[in-house]
């Protein structure tokens, strides 16, 4: 028998290698959907309540800003400033 006349079948049973391939795509599904619910929730439950915080505090500061302007047009300001009054507002609402 001469060498170069040598031949060889080699076959791998890949049955193995594949289901655990398998069951590792599964997990990370299940880990990325895990992820993706946990985002929801926080979407829900922490961002949408900060944006609607948001909101309220700034139509807040137009509504004050609107009644400071109603109150210069009726308060004599030559006895008490404008921005001594409104100092006076924010601190007594602070207080309370």
């Amino acid at each position: 028998m001469d060498l170069f006349d040598l031949f060889a079948k080699i076959s791998i049973d890949t049955s193995e290698y594949d289901r655990g391939l398998d069951d590792a795509s599964k997990k990370f599904q299940e880990i990325g959907k895990t992820i993706s619910d946990a985002g929801g929730v926080l979407t829900k439950g922490v961002t949408l309540p900060l944006v609607g915080a948001g909101t309220a505090a700034g139509k807040m500061s137009l509504d004050f800003e609107d009644a400071i302007a109603k109150v210069s047009t009726i308060a004599d300001l030559s006895q008490v400033p404008l921005g001594d009054l409104e100092s006076a507002i924010l601190s007594l609402s602070n207080q309370t």
